[in-house]
């Protein structure tokens, strides 16, 4: 797994990683501030943070219960698929 994505997982890596792209996120809103951003940087950076999120919890449920998963064919992606969850 890439570094970019174990830093999408918590709000100072995201921070760091926004900063890097010259957006100021503030330390207790780092999401809510990202989510609202309108420039490019913050909408790919969005979707990565989506993306890491998305795959942890995938994770996390083969790991804590394995029955949940359903071997299927895939038509969408982790991250939709955890957006339209999520809500």
């Amino acid at each position: 797994m890439a570094r970019k994505d174990l830093a999408h997982r918590t709000a100072p890596g995201i921070r760091e990683s926004g900063e890097l792209l010259g957006l100021s996120l503030p330390e207790r809103t780092v999401l809510e501030s990202l989510s609202s951003a309108n420039s490019p940087a913050a909408v790919r950076l969005l979707e990565d943070v989506i993306q890491a999120r998305a795959f942890a919890a995938i994770v996390c449920v083969c790991v804590v219960n394995p029955a949940l998963v359903i071997f299927a064919e895939v038509v969408k992606s982790p991250s939709t698929l955890f957006t339209e969850v999520a809500g």
